[in-house]
């Protein structure tokens, strides 16, 4: 392929990416920008060294919502460094959009021809805000279920009969007085805090299984050196 034929093609990934890329040297001045990355901020990239370090609504904040030094901008840490930064999350106010948005960074140094330290870096930087709200939303639905559990002392699980894999919530490994991080949780091992032991899975589990309504039995449940407990069991399949 011709030289003038693979530059074209860089320009034109360069200038049609939904990532943002930023150029900058070694002392945090702008040298270039893709067509991305004034849209995803929504304003022109700054140099580095114009940001006031106490502005907010310019300033960027660090994957723990503080204000982020300018020096630990990923550019601005590869240019210095000489190494790579991957998967850094920062989040920059969008004043068209009136919100912060959250992205994704990957910095790496730019080295010239017999140069042993960079003489400049370059940034991509993809959205990740929805992601990060999603995950957000799922942390508190979890919370939520957590405490409506522990307040009401009922449990859940979850079972791929594929895998075998089981999955219990907290208030589930509490009601039978076992610890998650010294417990795993099985048909054998479940049967075995049935009381009397059984080694087997549950009834309701098994009819689960095969695909039938859900159904309540209840169980004596009796964790190793605690007394029993009657416990309630109901399950329900899951395509």
């Amino acid at each position: 392929m011709p030289p003038t034929v693979a530059i074209r093609h860089l320009e034109t990934l360069y200038n049609t990416l939904n990532q943002g890329i930023v150029f900058i040297d070694r002392e945090g001045r702008v040298i270039s920008t893709n067509v991305a990355a004034s849209a995803l901020l929504g304003r022109p990239f700054l140099d580095l060294g114009e940001i006031p370090s106490d502005d907010p609504e310019v300033c960027a904040l660090g994957d723990d919502e503080r204000l982020l030094p300018i020096e630990q901008y990923p550019p601005m840490v590869a240019v210095r460094t000489g190494t790579k930064v991957q998967n850094f999350v920062m989040g920059v106010f969008n004043p068209k959009l009136n919100e912060r948005r959250w992205f994704s960074v990957d910095a790496c140094p730019i080295y010239e021809a017999g140069e042993i330290v960079p003489s400049a870096s370059y940034a991509i930087f993809t959205d990740i805000t929805e992601q990060r709200r999603g995950e957000r939303e799922l942390r508190q639905s979890k919370l939520h279920l957590a405490l409506a559990q522990s307040i009401a002392s009922i449990g859940s699980a979850a079972v791929d009969f594929r895998t075998g894999k089981w999955d219990w919530s907290d208030e589930t490994f509490r009601i039978y007085g076992v610890d998650r991080d010294n417990f795993t949780p099985s048909a054998e091992s479940l049967g075995n805090l049935v009381h009397p032991p059984t080694g087997r899975i549950s009834i309701p589990m098994c009819r689960a299984h095969a695909g039938a309504r859900r159904r309540r039995r209840s169980r004596n449940t009796a964790s190793p050196g605690r007394t029993a407990r009657n416990a309630r069991f109901g399950a329900s399949p899951r395509r």
